[in-house]
């Protein structure tokens, strides 16, 4: 068959009661289908969901979910000392989410990430995911961005610096707009 191929199933059944005799039952089904080579990999992940509970029967409803990502190994080079390994990575995920009571709710997110390592030196790591939510209760879909700038150094064996920069920002619905930054330095040590 195709070497670094894989297929993964899962099937999970949890049944709960309380004294008071209300009961719960999730489900929870999955399947993963990854290939892996050299220089990049991906794979194509299913998720369907159902749950029922007495004691809250408006969380009672069914999930279904799927993601896929493919990631690229950058570094071509047999030299590993002095040789930047970077790695580019794109997720897109979909979770739609139906309530027994009416209600639907759907998330969809899209992440590109770059990622690079030297030995000696530390890493670099960037991402930008974009997110959408819709629900049934809401006048407007809610729309989230986020970025994210991290750098590590090593000083030495010991000790290593690490900056970050972070920002989230919430649109479409005017009651969740919401912007915010975030910015740090880091020192670590090791004995």
């Amino acid at each position: 068959f195709l070497q670094g191929l894989s297929l993964n199933l899962q099937l999970a059944q949890s049944k709960g009661t309380t004294v008071d005799g209300s009961a719960s039952d999730l489900s929870n089904n999955a399947t993963s289908l990854a290939y892996q080579s050299q220089y990049w990999s991906t794979s194509l992940n299913l998720n369907q969901q159902a749950v029922e509970n007495s004691a809250w029967p408006d969380t009672n409803g069914d999930t279904t979910s799927w993601a896929y990502d493919i990631n690229l190994n950058l570094n071509r080079s047999a030299e590993t000392a002095h040789v930047w390994a970077a790695n580019l990575m794109l997720v897109l995920s979909d979770s739609e989410q139906a309530l027994d009571i009416g209600s639907n709710t759907g998330t969809q997110n899209i992440t590109l990430s770059l990622s690079g390592q030297r030995l000696g030196w530390g890493s670099l790591n960037a991402s930008y995911t974009v997110s959408e939510i819709s629900s049934d209760n809401a006048v407007n879909d809610l729309k989230q961005t986020q970025w994210m700038l991290e750098a590590v150094y090593a000083i030495n064996d010991w000790s290593s610096i690490k900056l970050y920069l972070n920002q989230q920002e919430n649109s479409g619905d005017p009651a969740s707009s919401y912007r915010e930054e975030t910015s740090g330095l880091q020192i670590g040590l090791a004995w």
